[in-house]
């Protein structure tokens, strides 16, 4: 996605909503996804000066991973949640993930009800702010 901002891959708006994944979550530390987080909104904001960012809060997973727990990688995922806040200049959507129906079957993509969650945030953000 970095690359894609770099290369300004996407048309001029004056808002943008990016939802991304969590799968790293599965093996590494909330602190290095919310450094990698990091370097994402300051290439969009290079890239996009007169455009706003709102960033989603990250879904669930239940799988484990590398971790001794699917609730260890839960956990670091509420962290990483917590820790997006402190990104400058980017808005956050809280999307309710704490029910586990929102994760399909494989216990990485969204349901069909994880997917309505997500867009009614997005919709809800967008009522609210634009």
């Amino acid at each position: 996605m970095t690359e894609f901002l770099q290369d300004k891959h996407f048309q001029p708006s004056p808002h943008f909503v990016m939802s991304i994944g969590t799968i790293n979550l599965k093996y590494g530390d909330p602190g290095i996804a919310l450094n990698k987080t990091k370097l994402l909104a300051q290439s969009f904001k290079k890239s996009y000066p007169q455009s706003s960012l709102a960033l989603t809060t990250l879904s669930s997973l239940l799988i484990r991973g590398t971790k001794y727990s699917v609730d260890h990688v839960r956990d670091d995922i509420t962290e990483y949640n917590r820790l997006l806040t402190s990104i400058d200049g980017v808005d956050i959507i809280k999307v309710n993930c704490e029910d586990r129906s929102i994760v399909y079957e494989d216990g990485i993509h969204l349901s069909d009800s994880g997917t309505r969650e997500l867009s009614r945030s997005i919709d809800d953000y967008f009522s609210r702010h634009i």
